[in-house]
């Protein structure tokens, strides 16, 4: 699976958050960084728009899982197909049904002039034209903030902070 060419009318969101870590820790930050992004079940804890996730089929690195969550309290749903790259320390998914016509993506950790940082990139489109004119603004600056917190909340457990849920992401 690989995230489908870009197009013009898919809504494009990237969080990035640095992760602080000394040149000694940096490879066992990144490791743990990326345990942590590969265990989806805890996602709910990092995405409190998130109902609930459930795995309905693993591999050794490919999982199918589906989703159930809420934006502005309307319950929106998917399954969706996850890959993960160890070697890269990279996770591909991409909807396979449900309320997106397109949603797919890759959460990353990346490593840049020394520094460690935990990358999410979506793109979607509902596939509504009348919804996706009225709630798109929303919609996108909902998902950056959800995005970036959850990323945040990630952040926090390789700290040693303890997520928690908080504020619903997405209302």
């Amino acid at each position: 699976m690989k995230m489908k060419d870009s197009k013009p009318d898919l809504t494009a969101v990237t969080a990035m958050i640095p992760v602080p870590c000394s040149s000694l820790d940096r490879n066992d930050t990144g490791r743990r960084a990326y345990e942590i992004m590969k265990n989806v079940e805890d996602y709910p804890l990092y995405m409190p728009s998130v109902n609930a996730i459930a795995v309905l089929d693993r591999k050794e690195s490919e999982m199918t899982t589906r989703w159930d969550a809420e934006i502005d309290g309307a319950p929106i749903c998917w399954v969706q197909h996850i890959r993960m790259r160890n070697d890269t320390r990279e996770i591909l998914f991409e909807a396979i049904e449900g309320d997106f016509d397109v949603f797919q993506g890759r959460w990353r950790v990346g490593e840049s002039e020394g520094r460690i940082s935990l990358v999410l990139s979506i793109e979607y489109k509902l596939g509504i034209p009348i919804i996706e004119e009225v709630l798109g603004p929303i919609l996108r600056e909902k998902i950056a903030a959800n995005s970036e917190m959850m990323l945040k909340a990630i952040a926090g457990r390789l700290t040693g902070q303890q997520p928690t849920a908080g504020k619903k992401g997405w209302e």
